[in-house]
């Protein structure tokens, strides 16, 4: 049965479906960025292994004073070839990942097994859909908001640019569309080529970031934040931070990490890179969580030596509290 479980499962990545990649997300792939007066927008497309869209992850940051309302359906992605596409409906994306063919193929091979498993792999895809899709609101003034819109351009689309259309201020004012130019997909990894016993060793990959350990911590109210290690990449700087609430209630720290920032020992402040942030933005009760905190690139050490991260606006309960935190490199 085993034997059988792993024949399938191989036999199905053929397809585009592994019961593996389902577990969780690519890591996302290059990044546009727009700033308005009113809005920053960026997004990056999500390397998720499903071959039925292109999965786009976007965030928002309002800079005004007043709610913005956002509709992701009306956004449009302009491809450097071809015609513009708008984005899938949830029915549609949903309905993209469970291809009757899969299913069929599963039928055919493994029997009514291999219609299970099959049938299994594309309900967990369709629950990711549904728990990341994009979804009309609105943004208060400060906030920010993050999901996915799914796209089917042309599968040879390699650069395409993003526009944000459908976006009205709180008077009802409606607002100038926001262009994402220069937005990149990431290709396929190529599969490794097969080496012969007489091949020479492949040479060892350059690192991509360099990582330095840290023992940084600082805390308000009940509100404990640490950081355990600084990785210094060529896109971005990310900070690995865990926050633990002492407290008997819930801490919202969602504006917190859409705030934040970090400033190094010259004065010179880098912006908060939602895309590559995972924290959560809720700390539950007597809880703690953990994650990435990503910035725009600092350069190497020496040329800085240390930075201060701030997070401001962590709300717990009726109090908001604000912490700074001292990294020595």
């Amino acid at each position: 049965m085993r034997l059988t479980a792993n024949v399938l499962v191989c036999s199905l990545a053929l397809f585009g479906l592994t019961a593996g990649a389902s577990a969780q997300s690519g890591p996302p792939g290059p990044f546009c960025r727009s700033d308005t007066d009113f809005l920053t927008a960026t997004a990056a497309v999500l390397q998720r292994g499903i071959p039925a869209f292109l999965e786009v992850e976007v965030a928002l940051q309002n800079k005004t004073q007043g709610r913005i309302h956002f509709d992701p359906r009306r956004f449009v992605l302009a491809p450097d070839q071809g015609e513009p596409v708008t984005p899938l409906m949830l029915e549609q994306a949903k309905g993209a990942v469970r291809d009757p063919g899969q299913q069929i193929f599963g039928l055919l091979a493994f029997g009514i097994f291999g219609l299970a498993q099959a049938t299994q792999i594309q309900d967990q895809w369709a629950r990711e859909v549904e728990a990341r899709f994009f979804r009309p609101g609105e943004l208060p003034p400060g906030g920010v908001v993050k999901g996915s819109v799914h796209f089917i351009p042309n599968p040879r689309l390699t650069q395409f640019a993003l526009r944000l259309e459908g976006l009205t201020a709180e008077s009802g004012e409606r607002l100038a569309t926001v262009h994402l130019p220069n937005c990149l997909r990431p290709p396929r990894p190529a599969a490794p080529a097969a080496s012969s016993p007489t091949s020479a060793p492949a040479p060892s990959p350059t690192p991509a970031a360099r990582v330095i350990a840290l023992t940084a911590r600082a805390s308000t109210g009940p509100v404990v934040v640490s950081v355990s290690n600084v990785e210094f990449g060529r896109d971005a700087t990310a900070l690995t931070v865990m926050i633990e609430n002492t407290g008997a209630t819930e801490a919202d720290i969602f504006s917190a990490v859409g705030d934040a920032t970090l400033i190094d020992n010259t004065g010179k402040s880098y912006a908060v890179r939602m895309l590559r942030t995972d924290l959560a933005d809720r700390v539950g009760p007597r809880a703690q969580i953990r994650g990435r905190l990503a910035f725009e690139p600092l350069p190497l050490p020496p040329a800085v030596t240390s930075a201060t991260l701030t997070l401001p606006g962590i709300r717990v309960g009726d109090e908001v509290y604000e912490i700074k935190i001292t990294l020595r490199f």
